[in-house]
């Protein structure tokens, strides 16, 4: 879908990467996307990249899978790249929603250095990797489409969440709200639009935005909001507090007022503001507040967000939980993990059983205990499983099961059924995936989500059960 106003061009692209061929839960855990589908997407995306009138363009994805939850094309590529190549706005997409946490936002950027290789597999914090520019950067208009970035925020589901957002898009500054229904329905509800928070949508460019524009007249020189509202809005407000010496003082407190021709659903209001006055090196110094009051006495105010009108963002880091389904790429580290698990059971199988044949009975209980000066409980703990794992080794017949059953895991299938429908071909899976023949074609997918399901539980069955027999 695209929109034009005013000289500014506003591209929005759906893009679906849920297999084609319909599989059940949970191998729906993850998205699929084809080489086929980014070649269109990329061709979607490019738009308005031609046009000589080089008027700017705010470019929106937005999809069901998040990228950790996205898998690699047949030839290897990730929908992640093409975004970077148009740096998008933002990606808003959902799947998780809301469950593991409300900070389930990733912002990617393309590094002007080579990455450690670590950062392909996970990163620790939503803006890992970005690093603020210096002065000396060039930030000319020659320069200005440089910049290889996009913001990724999931979104919170109306069926169980009963949560809704709001996104506003101001002379190329996209913000958002999140309006949780549970506590309510809402007679007003505040966006401000301008200046950006710094913590969750702030970019790398919006620092050549502050250079560029310090010389002159620009979208900087006036404080803006929406504002919808049941009843008819008396006063809008906005404070400024600087959080420097440790307290909030107010050092901005001003009326805003209403654009008349305002073309938005929700009433536009802005003040004139000294901005240069806040150029500061802090992220999160300056807070920005609206406070709305309508024509029954009813006042709301925003949550206090942290600005920065040099473009600086402030760091924010996720929770276990949230870096758990953010911040790994599954898709990546399935296979790493998957081998690793697999090299450990085999050493834990195969070196007691070395031990043994080459030391005899020298590894008994009473020969590895510890001296009666080190009676530490780990080092009883670690000392067990040791020899549990002896022990083991010694009754051969389990031994030779469980090497076997290893075995099988890599070489035979896990288990035959109908993937797709009940009345489908019957099908087989391995550790490499389902393997499906449609019209005499055999073609293989990886389902990562029932294939990591069994690799633990048959992985699981090896390394808890083998200390207990």
């Amino acid at each position: 879908m695209c929109l034009q106003n005013s000289g500014q061009k506003h591209l929005f692209v759906g893009f679906d990467s849920t297999m084609e061929i319909g599989l059940r839960g949970p191998t729906n855990l993850f998205g699929h996307p084809t080489d086929k589908q980014l070649i269109e997407l990329d061709q979607s995306l490019s738009q308005w990249d031609t046009d000589f009138n080089k008027a700017q363009v705010t470019k929106i994805a937005f999809g069901h899978f998040p990228i950790s939850f996205s898998a690699l094309t047949e030839s290897g590529k990730s929908i992640r790249d093409v975004f970077l190549k148009h740096s998008l706005a933002a990606y808003l997409c959902g799947h998780l929603h809301t469950r593991f946490g409300k900070n389930l936002k990733r912002y990617y950027h393309r590094a002007t250095e080579e990455s450690p290789l670590s950062e392909h597999y996970y990163q620790f914090n939503m803006h890992q990797g970005y690093e603020i520019r210096s002065d000396k950067d060039n930030c000319s208009k020659e320069a200005e489409n440089v910049e290889e970035e996009f913001w990724e925020w999931e979104m919170g589901d109306w069926r169980k969440s009963r949560s809704m957002r709001i996104l506003a898009i101001d002379d190329g500054y996209v913000s958002y709200i999140d309006i949780d229904f549970r506590l309510g329905s809402k007679s007003i509800i505040i966006l401000p639009t301008f200046p950006l928070d710094s913590r969750f949508m702030q970019r790398a460019s919006a620092s050549c935005d502050f250079k560029r524009h310090v010389m002159g007249a620009s979208t900087f020189d006036t404080v803006r909001t929406l504002v919808f509202s049941r009843n008819k809005v008396v006063s809008v407000s906005v404070k400024i507090y600087d959080s420097r010496s440790g307290h909030l003082d107010v050092v901005f407190d001003s009326q805003m007022r209403r654009v008349s021709a305002n073309e938005s659903r929700g009433d536009m209001y802005l003040v004139p503001w000294n901005w240069r006055a806040f150029a500061d090196p802090s992220p999160n110094r300056y807070w920005l507040q609206i406070e709305v009051m309508d024509i029954t006495g009813d006042t709301s105010i925003s949550q206090l967000r942290p600005f920065s009108v040099n473009g600086f963002t402030s760091k924010i880091n996720w929770t276990w939980k949230e870096f758990f389904v953010m911040g790994v790429q599954w898709a990546l580290i399935y296979h790493p993990v998957l081998w690793c698990a697999i090299a450990l059971i085999f050493s834990l199988l195969l070196v007691p059983r070395a031990s043994v044949l080459l030391f005899k009975d020298q590894f008994t209980y009473k020969y590895l205990r510890p001296n009666g000066n080190q009676l530490i409980f780990f080092k009883y703990l670690v000392v067990g499983f040791i020899w549990l794992f002896i022990e083991l080794s010694r009754v051969i017949i389990v031994w030779y099961l469980l090497l076997v059953y290893m075995i099988y895991l890599l070489v035979f299938p896990w288990l035959f059924g109908h993937p797709i429908t009940e009345d489908s071909l019957t099908s087989s899976m391995t550790f490499r995936g389902w393997i499906l023949r449609l019209s005499i074609v055999a073609v293989k997918f990886s389902m990562l989500a029932l294939q990591m399901s069994w690799s633990l539980f048959s992985l699981t069955f090896v390394s808890r059960y083998c200390p207990q027999l």
